[in-house]
């Protein structure tokens, strides 16, 4: 009993004799800060330790099960947010569940929201932005998720004292006000806008650097007013839509992505960018395309206006309904030349053995020479079909191959439940 008295004494705590640099970054490794700050009771040497965090994550998360009430628990909650010091932090994230008072929120936001802070992530409906202008002259990274309250006057005089800023996204909530988002960003490199109502807002971007849009919305209504050419694009419409005009936002759009290098598009797009005036992407390499069968008769045309394309996935896309498509892919007479010589990545995500599906396998198949790898992943609903995959690996292996090199492979199970 004894030595082992001798021994538990003996025992080092080797972690506490780390540089404070060090132990500030293990605490930025906890899911949220809140146990970072728990962890000051743990002796003087840890005390001080999470006042020097570059990273604060906060989270609330009652939960029916606690044993006290959610009085009790958003109670204890707004006094750690009025006790919280956050003087060095370049990097803030909350999120917002309870039912809080706005005078709350608008007090911890503007004690947060400084000129240190370079990333900042808001999300939650009751999250109001601060009704007085905020200094953010260090701000690089905006992300602002499903804010109900939030309006064009309070988004537009928020970005307004952003003067560096980068990055941007903005998911919608379908309760909230924005009826005409300004974004006039010199600085602005990269944008995320998603719009999940079919309430569908002007969105007009004077951003002349950016280099990277992703949008996914009900109906296009963005205009972009920047010089320069988008480098990296995602375009998606969650519904399909009808015929476009010339002079719709959507071909103004596209007219920027000349000189793109990855591009992810919904079918109609793809027909959008067939249709139009552009004749040429050269610095395409990476295309990614949201699947409902329809883009089998645009296939060809997409192919001959990238002739360096290196990579394609098709994602199953308009809740598995197949759109027959009466045009049949014909290569022989014009073949691509990214067939030829550049196409070496496919993948298939939720691929079904339907025609208009293995038509495209076999269409790639037959005519990419240099395709290395192909990958494919199943629907499979019913756990007791899973003879399914075996049957549309089995059908695909047997498809003629152009290329000696190319290998064929199911990936993962996929369910058509989760959301593509």
């Amino acid at each position: 009993m004894e030595e082992q008295r001798r021994q538990i004494n003996s025992y080092e705590d080797r972690i506490s004799k780390l540089p404070d640099e060090i132990l500030s970054h293990i605490l930025t490794l906890l899911e949220s800060s809140v146990e970072a700050v728990r962890s000051s009771v743990l002796s003087k040497r840890w005390r001080y330790i999470w006042l020097t965090l570059e990273k604060f994550k906060i989270y609330d998360s009652y939960s029916p099960q606690k044993t006290y009430s959610r009085e009790v628990y958003m109670n204890s909650f707004v006094n750690f947010m009025n006790r919280i010091s956050v003087s060095n932090v370049k990097y803030f994230r909350l999120r917002l569940l309870e039912n809080y008072s706005s005078s709350d929120i608008e007090s911890w936001l503007s004690a947060i929201m400084t000129r240190n802070l370079e990333e900042i992530h808001l999300s939650g409906s009751i999250i109001q932005l601060p009704p007085k202008s905020v200094c953010l002259t260090g701000l690089k990274s905006l992300h602002l998720v499903t804010l109900s309250h939030l309006s064009d006057s309070s988004l537009e005089m928020l970005l307004s004292n952003c003067p560096i800023l980068k990055v941007l996204d903005i998911f919608r909530s379908p309760s909230d006000s924005v009826d005409i988002l300004n974004v006039n960003l010199s600085s602005l490199e990269q944008l995320v806008y998603y719009e999940f109502s079919k309430k569908s807002s002007n969105v007009v971007i004077n951003a002349p650097n950016l280099d990277s849009l992703e949008i996914c919305v009900s109906k296009l209504n963005i205009e972009v007013k920047t010089p320069r050419s988008i480098a990296k694009a995602y375009i998606k419409f969650y519904e399909c839509v009808g015929t476009f005009l010339p002079a719709d936002p959507t071909f103004q759009l596209l007219r920027k992505t000349s000189n793109i290098s990855n591009l992810s598009v919904s079918c109609h797009i793809l027909k959008l960018l067939c249709d139009s005036s552009i004749h040429n992407l050269p610095s395409l390499t990476r295309l990614k395309i949201f699947h409902c069968g329809d883009e089998r008769s645009y296939l060809p045309t997409m192919l001959s206006i990238t002739p360096n394309l290196k990579f394609i996935k098709f994602a199953k896309y308009c809740n598995r309904v197949h759109i027959k498509s009466t045009v049949e892919l014909k290569p022989e007479q014009n073949m691509a030349k990214c067939l030829k010589s550049s196409l070496e990545s496919l993948k298939f995500r939720g691929l079904e053995n339907v025609a208009g599906d293995m038509e495209i396998v076999a269409y790639f198949l037959k005519y990419a020479k240099v395709l290395n790898v192909f990958a494919i992943t199943c629907y499979s609903d019913d756990p007791e079909k899973g003879s399914k995959e075996s049957v549309v690996l089995r059908k695909v292996s047997m498809f003629p191959r152009a290329s000696s090199t190319c290998l064929i492979s199911d990936v993962h199970k996929y369910s058509s439940r989760r959301p593509v």
